[in-house]
């Protein structure tokens, strides 16, 4: 139950704030201070950040049209726990969104759109197709007909991932859009020991259920079934 005690997890977002000052991380930070200064006295777990933004100022390999030199990434999650339903072996989070959005500029051209969403599956019908309970999913709200061209977003498929909350969302940015080649600061946050501990209390509370599904579970939630539909038992 510790790791979802909320003082821990306003300790540890405290922390992290200290440490994009630190490495100079790209972000502006503005609403995460805001957080900071309000989740101490919070009565309710939960975390909930409108927008973050991660610039970046060099080309990522691969990335189409070519010639893309400045990308920013906006980051918005919001996670609400029930910490009472680990011993209901329910799933702990009962409130979830989380939303990655992309803009990208090739000079003054654009913006270039894209956009990825992370899913916690609401039951209601049967689904028409392949449901897993926590699932990325490639567009989103972002992305306006007008804004596709030629570019062909479907609903389909959407991915099996483990939940994410604002520190294992950020850790994802980090580590996907920041190449350690040309980012100093991505090593030297990956490695320092106060930011590996936020992470590791953050995959305890959102990742250790989810794997669990895997091997051997009491979990109602995360289930084989649920986490990973495509699997035939």
């Amino acid at each position: 139950m510790d790791n979802w005690n909320i003082t821990q997890i306003a300790d540890d977002l405290s922390t992290l704030l200290k440490l994009t000052e630190k490495y100079e991380v790209p972000i502006i930070s503005d609403k995460l201070e805001s957080l900071n200064a309000t989740l101490p006295y919070s009565n309710e777990p939960k975390l909930n950040i409108e927008l973050i933004e991660f610039h970046i100022d060099k080309s990522i390999s691969g990335t189409n049209p070519f010639g893309i030199n400045y990308i920013t990434v906006f980051l918005e999650n919001t996670c609400e726990f029930l910490p009472e339903n680990i011993i209901n072996n329910r799933d702990v989070i009962i409130g979830y969104s989380f939303q990655i959005d992309i803009e990208a500029f090739i000079d003054d051209n654009g913006p270039y759109l894209s956009c990825w969403h992370l899913d916690k599956n609401i039951e209601s019908e049967p689904p028409k197709f392949t449901h897993p309970y926590y699932h990325f999913q490639f567009g989103g709200n972002t992305i306006e007909e007008q804004d596709a061209g030629k570019l062909v977003i479907l609903g389909s498929p959407r991915l099996p991932h483990p939940p994410m909350d604002l520190f294992l969302g950020f850790h994802f940015i980090i580590n996907n859009f920041f190449s350690s080649k040309d980012y100093d600061f991505v090593n030297k946050l990956l490695n320092n020991e106060d930011y590996q501990d936020i992470i590791k209390r953050a995959q305890n509370r959102m990742w250790q259920p989810y794997f669990k599904a895997f091997g051997t579970t009491t979990n109602l939630d995360y289930t084989l079934a649920n986490v990973f539909p495509l699997y035939m038992q």
